[in-house]
């Protein structure tokens, strides 16, 4: 099943609570998904509304001559600084059976050739007739499709519908070589495996989880056997389970490791690729802590005196999530002393874990290579199923999933993006002065800011002591 796919049945199946999950998480539109309000009001009108057949129209061009997408109708979105547009709000189509019927019938208008594969589904509708519609535009096998309205090519572009450069358009009609990638799956196995152990994190649905379950590890491996370069692969998978109960464990976010070299080669490449001035290790060392799109733009603030360029910032972000998967390892080594009191406190039957806020591909990886000997229980970075911190969810699905109670759990951070996140989710809190934030930002939160690594060993030895952060600070309503 696609990705695209996945996203519709899911619609279909969770209903408008899937809407209401988008909205809570902050959904962002992506690769696969895209949220629209409807224009049309069902009053005085006969077909559907030029605003929403342009969307509908641009839709069917970039999601058809890309990997295929979702359009939700019925959703507020909107720009957050932080991780760009996502789901705000729900703003219910009106008589949204009639719009359904607007929406088939101009679906064979709004390309060349049409996309006759298209589909829509209504996901709820109430007492008034007013709800929400869900609309699934797999790839499309007669690609290039043009738009009739402008008659333009697009393509998806992360989270937009834009036009096609010649050389993909060329590339749809064969009239340039296309990578040609394998994917083999090798070193298969499978375990049967107690409850709490590594890497397993349950679903927050899931009340019940079970005492043992099955885990299947796997190398994949892309072999491309034409000269050119494949930049983007896309893997999606899904897996589902029932069950009864776990034990109890503790989750800890330790910030153990100085990834600053490694992020600044990569973002220095983005900005000499496109002809901006560098910055030094130090430098960037004073932008990190909210995230890459925010690293980006502060970046860019000393060329543009403070007002960036959408065009830029896209541009320098795009280098640098092309460029960070090859340099994250660059002089990225654990703090003195972290690796033998992580070793420490997990051999006195403490579990381990870390959250980041660096994309989970990367995260997973980087901590492997660095610390392969410390046993985590959970590393987990950012991705679709959550949002960043400082939002709560992702701590709060691993203390749920574990079946603590926030209050039994330690955040360990060295920002103020991990205070507020511990504060959000209602967690102890522990901070690191040899990190990346000002001191005045952590001393704001009113808990201790370990200055050195035996300090912290000490402090998390003592767990009747570990401290809530002041609720002062806390960001979510």
């Amino acid at each position: 099943m696609s990705r695209a796919e996945d996203i519709f049945q899911k619609l279909i199946y969770f209903g408008e609570d899937a809407i209401d999950d988008f909205i809570v998480n902050l959904q962002t539109e992506e690769l696969f998904l895209d949220f629209k309000q409807a224009v049309s009001t069902g009053k005085n009108g006969t077909s559907l509304h030029k605003d929403d057949r342009k969307n509908l129209a641009k839709g069917i061009s970039g999601f058809g001559n890309s990997e295929g997408g979702v359009i939700v109708w019925g959703v507020e979105c909107s720009r957050d600084c932080d991780i760009g547009d996502v789901a705000k709000a729900k703003v219910k189509v009106k008589n949204v059976h009639r719009f359904l019927s607007w929406l088939e019938n101009a679906i064979s208008g709004c390309t060349i050739p049409s996309h006759n594969r298209v589909r829509n589904h209504i996901i709820s509708v109430d007492k008034n007739g007013d709800g929400f519609v869900a609309t699934y535009i797999p790839k499309s096998e007669l690609a290039p499709l043009m738009t009739t309205m402008g008659n333009n090519i697009y393509i998806r572009s992360g989270s937009n519908n834009v036009p096609a450069p010649y050389s993909v358009i060329a590339g749809m009609f064969g009239k340039r070589p296309q990578p040609n990638v394998e994917l083999i799956i090798a070193d298969k196995n499978l375990e049967v495996l107690d409850n709490a152990v590594e890497d397993m994190v349950y679903p927050p649905s899931l009340d019940n989880p079970p005492e043992k379950y099955l885990r299947l590890s796997f190398s994949i491996c892309g072999e491309n056997d034409s000269n050119v370069i494949a930049r983007e692969l896309y893997l999606s998978c899904s897996s589902t389970g029932k069950g009864g109960e776990y034990n109890k464990v503790r989750f800890s976010n330790y910030n153990q490791m100085d990834s600053i070299p490694g992020i600044a080669r990569g973002l220095n490449l983005a900005l000499k690729s496109l002809g901006y001035p560098e910055h030094s290790v130090n430098a960037i060392r004073g932008m990190v802590g909210r995230g890459a799109r925010e690293l980006c733009l502060a970046s860019l603030k000393g060329c543009f005196n403070g007002e960036v360029p959408e065009e830029a910032f896209e541009a320098v972000h795009r280098g640098f999530m092309r460029e960070y998967p090859r340099t994250w390892q660059d002089g990225t080594v654990p703090y003195p002393g972290i690796r033998e009191m992580l070793l420490e406190l997990a051999a006195a039957g403490h579990p381990l874990g870390v959250l980041s806020n660096k994309p989970h591909v990367v995260t997973g990886p980087l901590v492997r290579h660095i610390l392969p000997e410390v046993p985590f229980r959970e590393v987990m970075g950012f991705s679709e199923r959550f949002p960043r911190k400082p939002e709560p969810d992702s701590l709060l699905s691993i203390v749920r999933s574990w079946g603590m109670e926030p209050e039994q759990v330690c955040m360990v951070g060295d920002s103020a993006h991990d205070g507020n996140t511990a504060v959000n989710a209602g967690t102890r809190l522990v901070l690191v002065g040899w990190g990346y934030s000002s001191r005045a930002a952590l001393d704001a939160f009113r808990v201790p800011v370990c200055a050195s690594v035996t300090e912290l060993s000490a402090r998390l030895r003592d767990e009747d002591s570990l401290p809530f952060p002041v609720s002062a600070h806390r960001t979510i309503p």
